[in-house]
């Protein structure tokens, strides 16, 4: 996690155009998990997004459910000033420097967000453990959404994807 870290900590201030640049349909990614919470917009929830980064999630999720209570978390304290700046204004953000593998979580939300962000758990059995609090710290009909970038199925389909992944990059 020190090199995860790292990484993050020094391109905080260079990531919002990295990641259009790397991740394809990244903008639809994000509307997707907005989409996908079954909350009136005007209910009052509780919310994580877990590896805020700059907060790209966080707004629009503040956007969408303006009377949410949304926690932001992330590893690296550069991220989150400009998760900080990008989110001024808005009500009931509290932001956590923490990592997410080792974070207690002191409630309960209605949904928790990650997005970009488990695959930095090292082992299987991190990711288990993270999964697991991540379910014991949701209310009741609670929902968590994952968005990541994973391995292929096979080595087949994984020849393919990073192909069509180069293409994407040098357009």
């Amino acid at each position: 996690m020190k090199q995860v870290f790292e990484h993050f900590n020094g391109e905080a201030e260079v990531f919002d155009s990295g990641i259009l640049r790397s991740v394809p349909h990244y903008d639809e990614m994000i509307q997707a998990i907005i989409d996908f919470l079954p909350f009136d917009n005007n209910a009052r929830i509780d919310l994580v997004d877990i590896g805020t980064g700059t907060g790209n999630i966080a707004y629009n999720l503040k956007k969408a459910f303006p009377n949410s209570r949304l926690v932001c978390l992330d590893l690296a304290p550069k991220m989150l000033e400009v998760a900080k700046e990008k989110l001024a204004g808005l009500d009931g953000v509290e932001f956590v420097e923490a990592d997410a593998a080792t974070h207690k979580f002191d409630r309960k939300f209605d949904a928790i967000v990650s997005s970009l962000t488990l695959h930095h758990l090292e082992t299987d059995k991190d990711k288990h453990a993270f999964h697991k609090k991540a379910y014991q710290s949701l209310k009741k009909g609670g929902m968590f959404i994952n968005a990541d970038i994973v391995k292929a199925p096979d080595a087949d389909m994984q020849e393919i994807f990073l192909k069509k992944w180069n293409l994407y990059k040098k357009q």
